[in-house]
């Protein structure tokens, strides 16, 4: 059907893209509609746009990226993680600014999805309330973090990734973070190292929406990883019993952040 629409191996790839992508879809948003004759429908396109990326005729890079992002939220975990690291590789060889976002920006949504393939494997995890081992932090989860960081902190502002997909990568390491300390506060816990992994966790979350002016999409977020970073590191401080000019150079540090951010909820 495809070869007597489009005369062209791009031209079909691009039929295949603009039939599969919706743009009212979350960037983080995986789904696949529950209708049988839809599913089909999809399953054949993704099909047929594998088959043309790993055929002889060459498909824009770009356009290829694009396809990528679909294989992820049509939840094809396999496909997407074998295409996806072969496009890194791809996108590390290339110069131009788009290039180097759409690498950022793929390598987030990787992270993300090997993070939840480690949840899924290991899904007894998130309700070992009395278990110590329930706050080790994954290797999944920091990758993540540092993944995220890195394309927002330590990334040209025109090369950072969207607006969107960072706050919705923020939101969910957000309510894990969130989690922890919930369960580390209600088991009244001594403040570990591994806490500490959390602490410095939040802390970068807060970095990153401090560079990312994300008190002007959601503040109350913003604001309530602010104030959580600022009363852990309180509690730590009491916990350590540091001297006095000890705690006025921790308390100063969270300060700079604060009043800009909480100035937009006003």
């Amino acid at each position: 059907m495809l070869m007597g629409l489009f005369d062209s191996a791009p031209a079909q790839f691009l039929g295949i893209l603009e039939a599969l992508w919706d743009s009212t879809k979350r960037p983080l948003q995986t789904r696949m509609p529950d209708e049988p004759d839809l599913q089909e429908v999809i399953l054949e396109l993704l099909s047929a746009g594998i088959s043309l990326l790993s055929g002889e005729n060459k498909v824009p890079i770009m356009s290829a990226v694009r396809f990528i992002k679909i294989l992820f939220q049509y939840k094809q975990p396999e496909a997407f993680t074998e295409l996806a690291t072969e496009m890194l590789q791809v996108l590390s060889g290339v110069e131009g600014q788009s290039f180097r976002r759409a690498e950022l920006e793929l390598a987030l949504l990787d992270r993300f999805h090997s993070l939840l393939s480690s949840q899924r494997s290991h899904p007894s995890e998130d309700n070992m309330m009395d278990d110590k081992s329930s706050f080790l932090m994954g290797d999944e989860f920091r990758d993540l973090v540092e993944t995220l960081h890195k394309s927002v902190c330590a990334s040209a502002p025109e090369v950072q990734p969207d607006g969107d997909l960072v706050l919705d990568v923020v939101l969910f390491l957000w309510g894990k973070v969130k989690l922890m300390i919930q369960k580390y506060q209600l088991q009244n816990q001594e403040f570990t190292h591994h806490h500490e992994k959390w602490l410095r966790c939040l802390f970068t979350l807060c970095e990153v929406a401090d560079a990312r002016d994300l008190a002007t999409v959601d503040c109350i977020m913003t604001v309530e990883m602010i104030h959580t970073l600022a009363i852990l590191l309180e509690s730590a401080a009491e916990r350590s019993h540091p001297s006095p000019g000890a705690c006025e150079a921790a308390c100063e540090g969270v300060k700079p952040s604060s009043p800009p951010l909480l100035e937009v909820c006003k």
